[in-house]
């Protein structure tokens, strides 16, 4: 740019405007000075950022990772990110100030870490190692709906979902209340005259609907379903759908019947976009043995592995006032029919790991040697069905929680 410009137009250009002339004398040094303070600005910069581990690959065998100078390496070896949102380091992730080896094939994923940073840059981390996560856009993964069927009963038994949302002034949400529906699925005894409330943190009612096609923006919500994959509610049915934009904070749904009268039904949550995010989803409902199980669905989306606590708690509830508890919840996590992980008591697994994304994510603590349980697992993107039941055929009422934790 300076070599169009050149020393003669900038002279004549200085000529009509004086007050353009340069404060270091001419032309040249004015763009000498222009030079030196980005090349200062470009070091200062790379200053503030942590250098990347530096790889040295064997095309047919092990790979090592050397953290760059003043930095540490913290890793995880299957693929998940070391760093949480936020900036926290992830729970389970490894730590070394030397150089790691890793075998040919491994899915590791390391960034490196420099703490001393911190009253300085907005990061202490380095880019991730090997290249960044997800391509060619690297869509953050999330939790982005809901589902939880369990029998309905009259009276205060109503089955209840929980979410939370983060980082957002309005998440608009899907919310429907299935129950005439799930007759086409086989369901016998499914909830005739479904109602859905749903309440704020302080126990306010925020919306309710006992009957989705009566409400005025019907339309939109038969859109919003076909949009997001949920299935069709005939017209005129006594299913019910709301479609609300919901600031942060958390908030419960109870799905009830409008009569008192039981049956089967079926809570959905649908996140609408990539605004805020949904950081916790729970379920409290009926579990008789392993016969009739509290089942509830989720879905991770994005393109990265997801890092979530699972929690199946039973004996924990009488803290909150519930008598009727399922005395030994088995939590299990499946993905097309096939078992993830299973718990039936969280000490039995990794209780220093649950304790502290317990405290990470902000859960109630688990008392030790409760019946309760819960588990640490990082899922790919894909459809998952978290199932309570109850060892020794019991019976009781029981909470499913969702977590997540990065």
């Amino acid at each position: 740019m300076a070599n169009e410009v050149g020393e003669a137009a900038a002279a004549r250009d200085v000529a009509r405007w004086p007050r353009d002339a340069s404060e270091h004398g001419s032309f040249a040094a004015e763009i000498a000075h222009v030079k030196e303070w980005l090349r200062q600005r470009v070091d200062w910069i790379d200053g503030m950022l942590v250098a990347p581990p530096e790889i040295t690959e064997n095309p047919d065998g092990p790979t090592t990772v050397t953290p760059a100078p003043q930095s540490e390496l913290i890793y995880t070896l299957y693929g998940g990110n070391p760093r949480l949102r936020g900036g926290a380091v992830a729970p389970d992730a490894l730590r070394s100030e030397e150089p790691v080896t890793f075998p040919a094939g491994s899915k590791y994923r390391a960034r490196g870490y420099n703490r001393l940073l911190e009253i300085w840059s907005g990061t202490k981390w380095s880019r991730t190692i090997p290249g960044d996560l997800g391509a060619p856009y690297r869509s953050s993964p999330r939790l982005a709906n809901l589902s939880s069927r369990a029998l309905v009963e009259g009276g205060a038994n109503v089955l209840i979902s929980g979410l939370i949302i983060n980082d957002a002034d309005n998440k608009r949400v899907l919310l429907r209340g299935v129950g005439p529906a799930l007759t086409e699925f086989g369901v016998s005894d499914a909830l005739a005259d479904p109602v859905l409330t749903v309440f704020d943190s302080n126990g306010e009612v925020v919306a309710e609907n006992s009957g989705w096609s009566a409400e005025n923006i019907a339309e939109q919500i038969a859109e919003v379903a076909e949009r997001v994959g949920a299935f069709p509610l005939n017209d005129g049915s006594n299913d019910v759908a709301l479609l609300l934009d919901l600031p942060v904070g958390s908030y419960t749904v109870h799905l009830g019947s409008v009569r008192g009268s039981s049956g089967t039904g079926l809570t959905e949550i649908y996140e609408q976009d990539d605004i805020g995010a949904l950081i916790n989803i729970s379920v409290r409902g009926s579990v008789t043995g392993s016969t009739a199980p509290l089942i509830a669905g989720f879905v991770v989306s994005g393109n990265e592995p997801k890092r979530v606590l699972v929690r199946g708690v039973g004996p924990s509830l009488e803290n909150f006032g519930v008598s009727t508890f399922l005395p030994d919840p088995v939590v299990r996590v499946e993905s097309a029919g096939e078992t993830i992980v299973i718990n039936d008591d969280w000490t039995t697994g990794d209780p220093d790991l649950v304790r502290a994304v317990n405290q990470l994510v902000g859960a109630f603590d688990l008392e030790d040697g409760s019946k309760d349980a819960a588990v640490v697992v990082t899922l790919p993107p894909g459809v998952y069905t978290a199932v309570i039941s109850g060892a020794g055929n019991e019976a009781g009422l029981a909470l499913v929680e969702v977590y997540e934790i990065e």
